[in-house]
């Protein structure tokens, strides 16, 4: 091949690589809003949850106490999730702080507390909630679901506890009547019997999860106990007196545990895991840690 012609076919070589190269990537899924990061003016690390239930009426009332630290030098605002909130009051680091409800919103300023990029405040939001049917499910309570097996169920902390996205630890203390077990996110702490006829369930996340994968479960329940091969403890709920759909309908959960491990090469990272039924749920399967 004569020189000239070697270097023609090797530009045109070149130009097709670069053309290539140059082309826009192609995108071969339905684009998802939801894949980009949210830009937050706060991180969440921790929150301690007091929460309990009116369910007839339904009603949550709670205190929220979110520890967080600001991802800016200069933050003028934070937004929470409060659709329909009646909030009774909002204090940082124990001092009242002004702040704002413009439905769906609990806008709070934090005029008066130069916020520190990555220091660590406390925010405490006091509020009452009637969340519609969609955030948190009461059933059987109403006389026109008279013959539904009462509970209150939720599979997002939104609707009924101040939201904003953010990984964290959780302490989360329900108090209900003592003759239905309650069930949520990770370690249960401790069951502390009221006299007033109520009990308060405690139940903590030492690792960070997705706030958005709160899970509330209350009921006339029971449940087994089980373990994995490598010792990781399981719990199965079922409604009481139904102990014997137990074993078909958790019979594999362990082997998946131990497949799913085997086969991902990766430890189940948390330190047990849980499963109760509800009524009237209109989903597949959801990603509430561990419960």
């Amino acid at each position: 091949m004569k020189p000239i012609l070697r270097i023609s076919v090797l530009i045109l070589c070149l130009s097709l690589v670069t053309g290539l190269a140059a082309q826009p990537k192609k995108v071969t899924y339905y684009a998802d809003p939801a894949a980009i990061p949210a830009d937050l003016p706060v991180a969440l690390h921790h929150l301690d949850a007091t929460v309990s239930f009116m369910p007839a009426g339904n009603r949550v009332i709670s205190t929220s106490v979110f520890t967080f630290s600001p991802n800016r030098y200069k933050t003028d605002s934070i937004i929470f999730y409060t659709p329909g909130f009646i909030i009774n009051s909002v204090l940082m680091d124990g001092k009242p702080v002004e702040w704002n409800l413009l439905n769906p919103s609990l806008i709070i300023y934090p005029r008066n507390f130069p916020l520190v990029k990555d220091k660590s405040y406390k925010l405490t939001i006091t509020c009452e909630a009637m969340p519609p049917s969609g955030h948190i499910y009461f059933i059987g309570w109403r006389p026109e679901e008279a013959g539904k097996i009462k509970q209150v169920w939720a599979h997002r902390p939104h609707g009924w506890l101040p939201y904003i996205d953010g990984r964290i630890t959780v302490d989360m203390k329900i108090t209900f009547d003592r003759n239905y077990k309650v069930f949520s996110n990770g370690e249960r702490i401790s069951v502390k019997r009221n006299p007033d006829g109520t009990a308060t369930w405690h139940y903590r996340m030492t690792k960070n999860h997705p706030y958005f994968s709160t899970s509330l479960v209350i009921g006339d329940y029971d449940y087994k106990t089980a373990k994995t091969k490598r010792g990781v403890p399981l719990e199965f709920w079922y409604y009481r007196g139904m102990d014997d759909k137990v074993g078909p309908t958790y019979k594999y959960t362990a082997e998946m545990f131990e497949f799913f491990e085997w086969e991902m090469g990766v430890d189940y990272p948390y330190p047990l895991y849980r499963e109760a039924p509800v009524i009237d749920y209109m989903y597949g399967a959801m990603e509430t840690t561990t419960a």
